[in-house]
């Protein structure tokens, strides 16, 4: 099994982070594990608009609170973007180019070292087109550097007490709408 202290080494060799957070299993163990590493100089960032759940962004809330890891909010706006609002095939790395653009900003405001993401090895197998966007950003993913699959990060998760261990996947809500079928405000409050 990885080691979480391993973890807690990664993020104390780079001094500081950016969590690019959504409250969901993946990103609360890299919060809890870079706060536990780096104190206050570790934030986790929620990127807030229309595709968020407002229930996930409650939990999102409650979680970092929780953690005692500093939280930001911040507003994004990949839902006036033509790219985003067409859905082809492509959505997730229009919306994580929004997000990783605000995470660079909000980085280096507060020279924070790096960003990282939660993706983990079992997520390589995927169609992600958010990963470029991510390689693009220069956003680094510490569980698939150490290794973490899921099931590690669920186990780390139970050992640890976060509520998220068992969570299911709550992908955004445009997520849900078929490629092809135009993303509107409309259709993500009926979701």
């Amino acid at each position: 099994m990885t080691d979480y202290d391993a973890l807690l080494d990664w993020f104390r060799d780079r001094g500081s982070a950016l969590v690019a957070y959504s409250g969901g299993v993946d990103s609360t163990l890299l919060a809890k594990a870079a706060r536990d590493a780096l104190g206050g100089r570790a934030v986790a960032l929620t990127a807030v608009s229309a595709s968020l759940a407002p229930a996930e962004l409650d939990e999102s809330k409650e979680l970092a609170e929780r953690i005692g890891i500093t939280h930001l909010l911040e507003r994004s706006d990949e839902t006036s973007k033509p790219q985003y609002l067409a859905n082809d095939g492509d959505r997730c790395y229009h919306c994580k180019t929004e997000l990783y653009g605000i995470c660079s900003r909000v980085a280096a405001e507060r020279d924070l070292a790096v960003i990282v993401n939660g993706l983990n090895t079992d997520d390589l197998t995927d169609h992600r087109p958010g990963n470029r966007a991510a390689d693009e950003a220069g956003v680094t993913s510490p569980f698939v550097e150490l290794g973490f699959d899921k099931a590690a990060i669920r186990e780390h998760s139970r050992r640890l007490g976060l509520p998220t261990a068992d969570k299911p996947a709550a992908p955004c809500l445009a997520s849900r709408l078929p490629h092809g079928s135009p993303v509107t405000d409309g259709k993500l409050r009926q979701i």
